[in-house]
């Protein structure tokens, strides 16, 4: 087992895809539980049967929806960060994936022990100088970097969905997709979107754009469909599987998913942290 596990290093240097393949597979098999990766375990059907809210940063998201959302099961993600100065409401798990711009927000919510649960790749965290009042679970993309890379040719095949989250995650061209499989893995029935607009009108966030770029409008187009076949990807899988995702969005052009008015949801208590 040691021979192979050097050949696998060894693939890490000449192989990258290689070794995405042949990691996902031993730790399916249970041949090699990866250090890395091994605290995702402990987070299999840790919420089975309950409900969960997916509050993503679009311009339809309110503070007053977010108060409303106290006491449930929430995951949020990137700038959410910057809007924890205007309510108490926060989310129990929270996913990072581009820590550039948004990088001093975070430490602050870390400082403030605002973030408990945090999802990022590796490299991100290094970026972190305050980590201590946090759990961090990284984990493996599964799909060949280069499938995402090249904008003018959209396969919608290369947008699959896992649910199996120490297997890894598959890309789906934005964060609420990674989300739908980590939220599987941990066993939700029920998963709500809130704020997800799907880049409906010209502004993209609920509050001042703090990205330093900016997308033409042809790229956004593109971003659009990666999203719409990454969310078809989930959709396909849960429905599949008896887990029903539900756009509680006020607003936006995500489709996809059955439409279900915030309020009512809210008015059936269905659990609770």
């Amino acid at each position: 087992m040691q021979q192979l596990y050097n050949k696998f290093l060894y693939l890490k240097r000449t192989e990258p895809y290689l070794l995405t393949m042949f990691g996902m597979l031993f730790r399916k098999q249970n041949l090699i539980l990866s250090p890395k990766y091994k605290n995702l375990k402990k987070l299999e059907n840790i919420h089975y049967g309950k409900r969960l809210f997916i509050v993503c940063t679009g311009p339809s998201l309110t503070i007053d929806d977010l108060e409303k959302l106290k006491g449930e099961i929430c995951f949020s993600m990137n700038s959410i960060v910057q809007i924890f100065n205007q309510t108490n409401w926060r989310p129990l798990y929270y996913m990072l994936n581009n820590s550039k711009d948004i990088i001093e927000h975070v430490e602050i919510a870390l400082s403030n022990s605002d973030l408990k649960n945090i999802f990022c790749m590796k490299y991100v965290q290094k970026r972190l100088s305050v980590q201590q009042n946090a759990t961090f679970f990284n984990y493996p993309i599964i799909n060949k970097a280069k499938e995402f890379k090249d904008s003018e040719h959209i396969n919608p095949r290369n947008y699959r969905f896992s649910g199996d989250l120490y297997k890894g995650i598959s890309g789906g061209a934005t964060t609420a997709n990674a989300i739908f499989q980590i939220a599987v893995y941990m066993g939700f029935k029920k998963i709500y979107l809130l704020g997800c607009d799907l880049y409906a009108g010209h502004q993209l966030h609920f509050g001042p754009n703090i990205y330093s770029e900016k997308f033409p409008q042809e790229t956004i187009d593109k971003v659009k469909r990666k999203i719409l076949f990454g969310s078809q990807a989930a959709k396909e899988y849960t429905d599949a599987h008896g887990i029903k995702i539900y756009n509680a969005t006020r607003g936006g052009d995500l489709e996809v998913f059955e439409r279900v008015d915030l309020d009512e949801v809210l008015a059936k208590k269905e659990t609770s942290i």
